[in-house]
This record gives C-alpha cells, sequence and structure tokens, in this order.
C-alpha cells in the first residue's frame, strides 16, 4: 500500500498540471476574444460617428486616377490596368459632406516603356 500512494500521487500531480495548463489556455483564449470583440465595437461605433458626421472614406482602388481627389505617390507601369488607374491605395482619404478633407494617397499605372530617357 505504501508504493501504490507515491504513484497515485504523482499521476494525480500530472493530471492536475495538465488540467492547469488547459485552464491557462482557454483563459488566453477568452481574454483575446473579449478584446477582439472591444476592438471591434469600437471600429463600429468610429464608423457609424463617421456617417452620421458627413464623413466618407476615400478608397479609389481601381478606379481612374482623380488630381481632385487623390494624390499619386508613385507611377507605376502596368500592362494588365488602362493608363491613369489607381492600382493600390497607400493611405485612404477622406471627405466632410461632400468636401475633401484629406486625399487618398495612390499608386497610379503608367504605358509601358512611355519614358524614352
Amino acid at each position: 500500500m505504501g508504493d501504490a500512494g507515491p504513484a497515485a500521487a504523482n499521476g494525480a500531480g500530472a493530471a492536475l498540471a495538465a488540467a492547469e495548463a488547459k485552464a491557462t489556455e482557454n483563459w488566453n483564449s477568452y481574454l483575446r476574444a473579449v478584446a477582439e470583440m472591444e476592438n471591434y465595437r469600437k471600429r463600429m461605433d468610429r464608423e457609424l460617428a463617421f456617417d452620421k458626421a458627413g464623413i466618407k472614406v476615400i478608397d479609389p482602388q481601381g478606379q481612374p486616377f482623380d488630381p481632385a481627389w487623390h494624390e499619386a505617390m508613385v507611377a507605376q507601369e502596368s500592362r494588365d490596368a488602362p493608363a491613369n488607374t489607381v492600382l493600390s491605395v497607400i493611405q485612404k482619404g477622406y471627405s466632410l459632406n461632400g468636401r475633401l478633407l484629406r486625399p487618398a494617397r495612390v499608386v497610379v499605372s503608367k504605358a509601358p516603356g512611355g519614358d524614352a530617357n
């Protein structure tokens, strides 16, 4: 009986350690999920505050370049897109009730081999 006691205690200790590790893992997963939901709620609140205030996001991906609303940061040769098309957005812009607050900073396409120099 003396030999069975320590072996049983070691088995119980290992099971307890495994259960504690699993509990810690579950607690960390819970905290991450709570933080994600809090960030989502804050992001939705900001977007609703933007809509109520009349602020619109300018995200011109794939649209023709418009210098009144977009700021070209780079001109990149492209065979896939027509010239003066927004290839990617570096920084989104914003407008307030139809007036420009900040232009979208974009990469614009240009015809390949356009420069001879």
